[in-house]
């Protein structure tokens, strides 16, 4: 499948990557729709500033490269096991922040404050449309 992938400052790349398959408590999802957000504009001028460039993220360990889009919609394609909540055909959106839980604002319930927050398209791998 295509995704575009981060490498860097004015470094974003169309590229054929392995179409992922759904482990234990995740689901697979077929992309309708993904947005360009201006967190991901500004890094691809300005950047890298939110995506982990040269050093891994501390919450999810992951460095560019990586498949960016964080705004997205889609529909339930194959669920992992374990999975009860959701059915396959069911439209979704998707909250791309990962919060860690652990710290004083995630205790609180301030997530977006998190100290180590992460999110899909930016510090995990994020959405491609099915094309």
């Amino acid at each position: 499948m295509k995704a575009l992938r981060v490498y860097g400052k004015r470094d974003f790349r169309l590229e054929d990557v392995p179409e992922p398959q759904p482990r234990a408590g995740e689901v697979k999802l077929e992309v309708k729709y993904c947005g360009i957000c201006g967190s991901e504009l500004h890094d691809y001028v300005d950047g890298p500033s939110l995506f982990p460039v040269g050093k891994p993220h501390p919450q999810t360990g992951q460095t560019a490269p990586f498949i960016a889009g964080h705004e997205f919609s889609a529909t339930v394609r194959e669920l992992g096991a374990g999975i009860k909540q959701i059915a396959v055909g069911d439209r979704v959106v998707v909250r791309p922040t990962m919060p860690c839980y652990q710290c004083r604002y995630c205790r609180e319930g301030r997530h977006i404050q998190c100290v180590v927050l992460a999110a899909l398209g930016i510090a995990a791998n994020g959405a491609t449309p099915a094309m």
